[in-house]
């Protein structure tokens, strides 16, 4: 899946194709965090995401936990 955007942040525009595995690397401060955060944004709305462990889904575990918690 491709997904483009424009005006995210500090980045103009851009694209990601998202595959099975998808990372993200660079430089501090160039907008890496915050594409991640629109997308799984974005994904969580659209489509069920699931991560399989042990003892639930991380989503389960993560849902009522704080950014700092």
């Amino acid at each position: 899946m491709k997904i483009q955007f424009e005006n995210l942040g500090c980045i103009e525009q851009g694209s990601v194709e998202l595959n099975d595995l998808t990372i993200f690397c660079g430089k501090n401060n160039t907008g890496k965090t915050y594409v991640m955060y629109t997308l799984y944004g974005f994904l969580a709305r659209k489509f069920p995401l699931n991560f399989p462990c042990e003892s639930g889904s991380w989503s389960d575990r993560h849902a009522n936990r704080s950014r700092f918690g």
